[in-house]
């Protein structure tokens, strides 16, 4: 029934239901592929059908949440989608799939819905009504480079070349702990060599946290210090050994997209010294906090000489110099030469592995489910299968078995190196189960 009263977006057949019962899943085993306790599941069906059977045991489970959906550009992709939907079947298409979507998200997950300007604004307008505005934030991703035969054309007909497309982030309770990988900002610096071990990143941010608020309590302070007492720490050199990254170029990413656990430790005031060494005597752990009259908090290496004058015993984290934020233009990421990642061609419609990698980066840990109900050529799952996320994607078109299954296969085996493999250290394991729906 139609709201009164309310600011709105209409179309013709908004109002309409839309039933969807739920169905029963069941798995073709000879499809299925790799550990056969997997989680992982890759469905072939209408993905409202899946989205209603989910249901079930997925409600309020699902953790992140990322789907690039038909953008409704009057183009199909070669003959994959039916991409020509007028601006109310689109919504009518939308609406339904995005309330199930946020029934099976987490109290504290993230959707991420990327999408161009055909559709951005009624898509915004939709979910200002599923999720509250509030509850939004739109960030530009750059999605083509300013050169080529295309963009040439385009200007000299007197066009805008486009260059751009939205990612709009949605969640239930307000946008906050949204943690975003932070990029290189000048090249390595080689004092940061010492990578922290034992500890999360969620656990290093609610560090962070604690030391830039001076209105800190005890509590918090507390905390910090548990978190810290059990930090073991090694050089990068020999991990590099135990990980059997050899190659400078492997080694300068890996501090980059590791820069938030790899630390330098530097002098400090003989004040900040004086207090160290008083807290020092009661604990035994290599790292601890110490507050300073002005409220300033410092993180402490233990182990240094306390009659030396001038020793190095503050930590400082390598992302707090060597990377900055990319905030909510993402022009970092690159979009070409990606033909052949993830060794399938999928012309017009794969995003890359670097992008989705930072979408599941800065809403999930390891473990957490991460969902795709427009699966297309299998990149959400492939990248979160990478990152050691537990996966479901979800995909009707017959490319499910032609692009998804054996791209999938060579992420488990571990002979797709390409896209962010070697970045997160990847050499296969685990698998997936197939299913379709009765």
């Amino acid at each position: 029934m139609k709201p009164k009263d309310r600011l709105e977006l209409t179309w013709i057949g908004k109002y309409d239901e839309v039933k969807a019962e739920p169905r029963t899943l069941i798995e073709d085993v000879e499809k299925s592929y790799g550990d056969k306790n997997s989680q992982n599941m890759l469905i072939k069906g209408d993905n409202l059908l899946a989205l209603k059977t989910l249901e079930q045991e997925y409600t309020g489970k699902i953790k992140c949440i990322y789907i690039d959906p038909p953008y409704n550009t009057g183009n199909a992709f070669e003959k994959k989608y039916e991409d020509g939907l007028e601006h109310s079947q689109w919504l009518t298409l939308m609406k339904p799939r995005l309330n199930l979507l946020k029934n099976l998200l987490k109290e504290n997950g993230t959707l991420a819905i990327q999408i161009d300007d055909h559709e951005y604004a009624r898509l915004y307008l939709l979910l200002c009504e599923i999720f509250n505005e509030k509850n939004l934030k739109t960030i530009c991703v750059r999605m083509s480079e300013p050169t080529g035969v295309k963009m040439s054309h385009a200007i000299n007909n007197g066009r805008i070349p486009k260059l751009k497309e939205y990612i709009v982030i949605a969640k239930k309770d307000g946008i906050k702990d949204l943690w975003i990988e932070r990029i290189p900002k000048e090249k390595w610096d080689n004092e940061y060599k010492t990578i922290l071990l034992n500890v999360s990143r969620d656990e290093i941010n609610f560090i962070k946290s604690i030391r830039d608020n001076e209105e800190r309590d005890k509590e918090s302070i507390e905390a910090c210090d548990k978190i810290l007492a059990k930090l073991q720490s090694q050089t990068l050199s020999i991990y590099y050994k135990e990980k059997g990254i050899t190659n400078e170029k492997e080694k300068l990413n890996f501090n980059f997209e590791n820069s938030w656990r790899i630390i330098r430790t530097v002098s400090t005031s003989a004040c900040v010294k004086l207090l160290a060494d008083k807290k020092r005597v009661n604990t035994a752990a290599k790292f601890f906090t110490i507050i300073t009259p002005q409220r300033k908090m410092y993180i402490i290496k233990n182990g240094y000489n306390d009659v030396m004058g001038d020793p190095r015993i503050k930590m400082i984290f390598s992302d707090d110099y060597l990377t900055l934020h990319p905030g909510d233009i993402w022009s970092d990421i690159k979009t070409t030469g990606l033909d052949n990642e993830g060794g399938i061609n999928f012309k017009n419609g794969k995003k890359p592995e670097a992008l989705v990698k930072r979408i599941i980066s800065m809403a999930t840990n390891e473990n957490d489910v991460v969902l795709d109900s427009f699966l297309g050529s299998g990149t959400t799952a492939a990248v979160a299968h990478k990152m050691n996320r537990r996966w479901i994607g979800i995909e009707l078109n017959g490319h499910c078995d032609t692009h998804c299954v054996p791209r999938l296969k060579a992420v488990v085996d571990g002979t797709d190196q390409g896209g962010i493999s070697k970045a997160v250290n990847w050499k296969g394991g685990g698998g997936f189960k197939y299913y379709t729906l009765n």
